[in-house]
Parts: structure tokens; C-alpha cells; sequence
């Protein structure tokens, strides 16, 4: 596959974007700096994903750094941002792709919705923190299997015993009881299903697990947790990882304290950038667009902005959604 050069290699053609985070910004940015016009569709008013909600709040200057990377890849004057839009339920996927005119859609919607916890009535939470960093103990080859209640409240949880037979668990006639006054679900996240796209199970069905490529939509790409269908960090790092060793092996090195955080976003950036340069080849390939079709395109992305109330100013429109205590 060849990659397009220079800063203008892309001018002419038109890419869309769905989720506007750290995968999403930098597809768009590299593709924006290669002379693309390109729409970012984003479902909250504001786009900073996992960097905002996954993050531990005590990461304050690494959380505002990201911010920054975002807002200035989205803020390129070849991006157009489009937020409070999710796709298949204010756009209608297979319309974006087949029918508004793109050369290209990237998927950069992350893994966002909690994956459930197997027992019936479970409430829960996913908790997203670094194993090494707290004290707790696992309790290997177990599976939830019936909640504990006593006077109407929830004490504990029932778990059964499982082996491996190949290489899949398989229940064992051994239950146990482990009680607590709080049941925490932290066995990751999926992706959202989107209508017009198969699903294999929890994921999406794709055919290239390396740029998530869907057989339905030869124009269609994937980049970031959207691919990996575990919005977790470490899956995060195990796919970025695949992908830097290669292509881009100089972005693996982890260092000491926060580092390893930082290197991980670092790692996700660079698998969006592999699915960038995979996507601008395919759009450069592609017949030239008339002057008409192009207008159309934007057109019908500008009614989308003005729906929503976005003036087209991205840094205006941070500073109107933005609360001061997340700033």
C-alpha cells in the first residue's frame, strides 16, 4: 500500500471521522495535515473520550496535555468538528458511508459501554485502574454465578468454580461466597453496536483486525478501542503494541512513574496514525470529486452543525460546553 506524500497529497478529498478522542484526533489531524478535508462526528459535546473519563483525576497536567493535543488537531482549519452526533441514531451509518460522498470513514468510536457483569440483577461500574498500583488479591479460574441478598440488600456474590479444557473455562459442580458491601465490575468495556454493521459477538465483525476493515464498506477503517473491543488500558496496550512492533517500534518504551500512562496514549496515537496513512492511500486512489459534490458534502455537514448549535468555531464552542471545574 502505498503512502501519499507531502502536505497536499489528499487535497480534494474528503475523509469522515466518528469519535473525536485520542485515536480519532489524530486520524483526523494527519489526514487534515495531508491536505483532506475532514468531518469529525463526535456523541458528546465534548471529545476528549477515555483522557477525560478514564484517567484518575490526579493526572491533572497529563489530562490537560491531552487536552491540548486533541484541541489543536481538532481546531485545524481543514476539520470540521461535529459534536452531539452519534452515528446510527442521529446519522444513519450506511448513509455516511455509502451516500454523502467520503472517500473514506474512520471509526475511532472507542469501547466505552460497560461490558455486564454475568449475573442477573447485577448493578455495576467499571473501575479502571492499574493492578500493580493496589493492594487486592485475585481469585483465579472463578465466575460470578448468583448474587448474595439478605434483607434486601445486596452482601456478596456467588462464584463457581471453573477449569480449563482447551483453553476455554469450563464450570465445575464447586460454588463459593465472597461478601462486601461493594460488587465492582471492572471486566472491561465493548463497543457500542452501531446499526449497519455485523457484530461478532461483543465486536464488531471485521475482516482486518489490524486496520478494521468491514467487508460491507471497503471504504471504511478502524483505529483505537473501537478495533479491540476492550475499552481497558491493557488491551489498549496489547493492540497499540501489535501494531508498533510493525511499524512504529520507537513508540513501546514505557519509563518510570506516569510514564507508562503517558506511553500508552502515545501507543494509541501511533495505531491511529497506521490506520491515517492507510486511509489517505486509499482516498488518494480514488476519481477525483467535481466542485459540486464537494459543496454538497460540506453542506449537508454544515445543517449537521448548525442542528446542534455549533457555530463551526471548534475553540469557542470548547469554551461554551466546558464547566470550570473541568477546564
Amino acid at each position: 500500500m502505498t503512502q501519499p506524500s507531502g502536505n497536499d497529497a489528499l487535497t480534494g478529498r474528503a475523509i469522515a471521522v466518528v469519535g473525536a478522542a485520542t485515536a480519532g484526533a489524530e486520524v483526523a489531524g494527519r489526514l487534515a495535515e495531508q491536505g483532506a478535508w475532514v468531518a469529525v462526528f463526535e456523541q458528546n459535546a465534548r471529545p476528549y473520550g477515555k483522557v477525560e473519563d478514564g484517567l484518575p483525576r490526579w493526572h491533572i497536567e497529563l489530562r490537560r496535555k491531552e487536552y491540548r493535543i486533541i484541541d489543536a488537531k481538532l481546531a485545524h482549519p481543514n476539520v470540521a468538528f461535529v459534536p452531539l452526533t452519534q452515528i446510527g441514531r442521529d446519522l444513519d451509518f450506511g448513509e455516511l458511508a455509502r451516500d454523502y460522498g467520503f472517500d473514506a470513514v474512520v471509526l475511532a468510536s472507542g469501547a466505552w459501554r460497560d461490558r455486564p457483569l454475568p449475573v442477573e440483577g447485577a448493578r455495576h461500574k467499571l473501575l479502571e485502574k492499574a493492578i500493580e498500583k493496589y493492594r487486592f488479591r485475585v481469585e483465579p479460574l472463578a465466575a460470578p454465578d448468583g448474587l448474595l441478598v439478605e434483607g434486601g440488600r445486596l452482601v456478596g456474590l456467588r462464584f463457581r468454580r471453573t477449569r480449563m479444557e482447551g483453553g476455554r473455562p469450563v464450570p465445575t459442580d464447586e460454588t463459593f461466597e465472597r461478601r462486601g458491601r461493594y460488587v465492582i465490575s471492572s471486566i472491561g468495556s465493548i463497543p457500542e453496536p452501531i446499526p449497519g454493521i455485523d457484530m461478532k459477538g461483543e465486536l464488531l465483525a471485521f475482516t482486518d483486525w489490524e486496520l478494521g476493515r468491514l467487508a460491507a464498506y471497503p471504504n471504511v477503517f478502524s483505529a483505537g478501542n473501537v478495533v479491540t473491543g476492550k475499552g481497558n488500558i491493557v488491551a489498549s496496550r496489547k493492540h497499540a503494541s501489535h501494531v508498533s512492533e510493525k511499524v512504529i517500534a520507537s513508540f513501546l518504551g514505557l519509563g518510570d512513574g506516569h510514564r507508562g500512562e503517558e506511553a500508552l496514549l502515545d501507543s494509541t496515537r501511533a495505531a491511529a496514525r497506521l490506520a491515517a496513512d492507510a486511509v489517505g492511500a486509499h482516498a488518494a486512489a480514488g476519481m477525483p470529486r467535481d466542485g459540486g459534490s464537494s459543496e454538497r458534502l460540506r453542506a449537508r455537514v454544515r445543517e449537521r452543525q448548525a442542528a446542534v448549535g455549533f457555530s463551526g468555531d471548534y475553540r469557542a464552542w470548547i469554551a461554551q460546553v466546558t464547566p470550570p471545574d473541568l477546564e
